[in-house]
């Protein structure tokens, strides 16, 4: 509960700076997110094992190159615990894994015209 509440506070207070258009004077932006992953797959088949969900935070840093071009730096990681449920001795944590690596992104950005640049 207490990382759903940070993750609303910050969602929040980062509203701002995703309004805030790039332009070729200020070609940065920095965004945050709040993800909570899912997994829908399991070791089911194998040793009855399953993955936990787990709420994260993300990071993006975007920087302009021209009007078409940019690159994208996204900084998250999730840990999702993996577990036994159907033991005698009730769930039994088998330990984590971290997923999502930071990624570094090559973008190419339509040219349009108006407010909205896919």
């Amino acid at each position: 509960m207490r990382k759903s509440l940070v993750g609303l506070l910050v969602a929040a207070l980062t509203i701002p700076t995703v309004a805030a258009a790039q332009t070729p004077e200020h070609p940065w932006l920095v965004r945050t997110r709040a993800l909570y992953i899912v997994p829908t797959g399991s070791a089911s088949d194998v040793l009855g094992a399953k993955v936990g969900p787990d709420l994260t935070f993300e990071v993006d840093i975007s920087r302009r190159f021209g009007s078409i071009f940019a690159a994208e730096l996204v900084l998250a990681t999730a840990a999702h615990e993996v577990y036994l449920e159907d033991t005698g001795a009730g769930r039994v944590s088998l330990g984590s894994v971290n997923i999502l690596p930071p990624s570094l992104v090559l973008q190419a950005h339509l040219p349009t015209s108006g407010k909205v640049k896919p």
